[in-house]
This record gives structure tokens, C-alpha cells and sequence, in this order.
């Protein structure tokens, strides 16, 4: 009867100890578990982050691409490249306001009065302001409307047209090589010592 007391409490001791390895090893497993979805979790939304910006950048390449044409084909591989004009030339306003603007009618006709007539872009630009009618010249680069851009501001500090706008000398057809989007402005004021503050370009 001893004996058998003897193994029944034996047993029951090393039972209770299994069953307590067991149990730490259920919360150990269950921390390891916990550890492993967060992981997952985190590489999940990094990965998923990745795609979202990918699929943003392919979308917005693929836009600046397939611009709609201009009223008039505007060479600026002839006028900045050949006869090298500077920007402000024909964005007379740039080194003064907010906005660098393009040149009106007006303007235009100075050269085209005289010159290149016979070509039939020039016709247009004839013909349009012949007839008092403007052109409605498509936008290339857009800010949201919640950010304000002060070309007269950057091109006091010699920021050059091209850092934003790109060399536009040599395109045939003028499209944008820079997002202009938060971060990419933050970037570049960082980089040259700008401000970066909200109220620097929210305002």
C-alpha cells in the first residue's frame, strides 16, 4: 500500500511539472506566434506601402507622357536651344511674381510679326491673334491647391528653371520630370538649407 502511495504521488509530481512545462510552453508559443504576425503584419503593409507609391509613380509617368497637345507647337528646343533664349524672355514675370506665366499674343507677334509666317504653327499664332483670340496653352506643371510656389523667391537664390523644370532646351515636347509633391520639394529645401516649416508654402 506504501508502495502504491509512493508511485501514485511520484506520478502526480511529474505530472504536475509536464503540465507546467506545458503551459510555459503554450505562452512561449503563443508570444512567438504574436511576434511572427506582427512581423508579418509590418512587412505585410511595408510591402503593400511600396506598391501603393510604385503604382503612384508608373501612373504618374505614364501621364506626364500622354500630355494633350498644346493650340500651338512651341519648339523650345529652336527658341531656348538654337537662339538661346532665357526663360524670362518669354516668362517675363517669373523673376517678380508667384506665378512665371506665358507670353501673350502680343508678345509673340514682336518676332512673328516679321518672322516665320510661312510656317504653319507661326499660322496659328496669326490667326489667333488676327481674330483677338487667345490661346489656351495647357498646364505642365501643378501644385495642389493647398501649396503656394513663389517662382520670384527661388530664382532670387539662383534656383535655375531646370532643377524643376528640367532641360528644356533639348525636349521636343515639354513634359515634367519631377513629382512636385511634398516630399520632393522637402527634399530640396532641405538639401539647400530652405526653410521647411507648414507656413513656408501653406498659406
Amino acid at each position: 500500500m506504501v508502495v502504491l502511495k509512493t508511485l501514485v504521488a511520484f506520478f502526480v509530481f511529474w505530472a504536475v511539472i509536464f503540465f507546467g512545462m506545458l503551459v510555459d510552453f503554450g505562452k512561449w508559443l503563443a508570444r512567438v506566434i504574436l511576434r511572427s504576425r506582427l512581423r508579418i503584419t509590418i512587412a505585410f503593409l511595408l510591402v503593400a506601402a511600396g506598391t501603393v507609391v510604385g503604382i503612384g509613380n508608373a501612373i504618374s509617368s505614364s501621364a506626364s507622357q500622354q500630355l494633350p497637345p498644346q493650340p500651338v507647337v512651341f519648339q523650345h528646343t529652336f527658341h531656348a536651344g538654337q537662339l538661346n533664349l532665357t526663360c524670362v524672355f518669354c516668362h517675363r514675370t517669373a523673376p517678380t511674381q508667384a506665378v512665371a506665366g506665358v507670353p501673350s499674343l502680343e508678345q509673340c507677334m514682336f518676332c512673328h510679326r516679321a518672322i516665320g509666317r510661312e510656317r504653319p504653327e507661326v499660322a496659328k499664332l496669326v490667326k489667333a491673334y488676327q481674330a483677338e483670340e487667345p490661346l489656351n496653352w495647357l498646364r505642365i506643371n501643378r501644385l495642389p491647391d493647398t501649396a503656394h510656389f513663389e517662382h520670384a523667391a527661388h530664382i532670387r537664390v539662383n534656383i535655375s528653371c531646370s532643377v524643376c523644370h528640367g532641360e528644356v532646351q533639348q525636349m521636343e515636347k515639354v513634359t515634367p520630370i519631377r513629382s512636385l509633391k511634398m516630399g520632393d520639394c522637402l527634399g530640396c529645401h532641405r538639401s539647400r538649407g530652405a526653410p521647411t516649416g507648414c507656413s513656408t508654402c501653406h498659406y
